[in-house]
């Protein structure tokens, strides 16, 4: 099973409708529509807002692909990982600087 389906199935599992989840990831339902067949390519970006919004982690998501061993991103995916993880580096070092803590659902800092 390709993750967009598996996304999919997830999603249907939670009883998230279709609409709902488009709702929150702001884009049509049409367009999550094709996304979840394969008609549009699931972006890195969009595959972690499903993740997040479904509230599960992107890594049990490739993990469960056992077929597949590894997970082929474009040029453009791998700059917004990079950026990601840039982000989450200075989130933590301004944590560990100011000896505060951060909730992680919603990262607001926690003084």
């Amino acid at each position: 099973m390709d993750i967009p389906k598996t996304l999919q199935k997830i999603r249907e599992n939670k009883k998230i409708t279709r609409k709902e989840m488009a709702e929150k990831l702001f884009i049509s339902a049409d367009t999550l529509k094709d996304i979840e067949y394969g008609r549009i390519r699931l972006t890195l970006e969009n595959f972690l807002k499903i993740c997040q919004v479904l509230e599960i982690s992107p890594l049990n998501i490739i993990e469960a692909k056992q077929d597949e061993r590894y997970v082929i991103l474009s040029q453009k995916d791998i700059n917004e990982l990079n950026r990601i993880c840039l982000k989450i580096n200075n989130q933590a070092n301004y944590i560990n600087d100011n000896h505060g803590t951060i909730n992680i659902n919603n990262g607001e800092n926690n003084d």
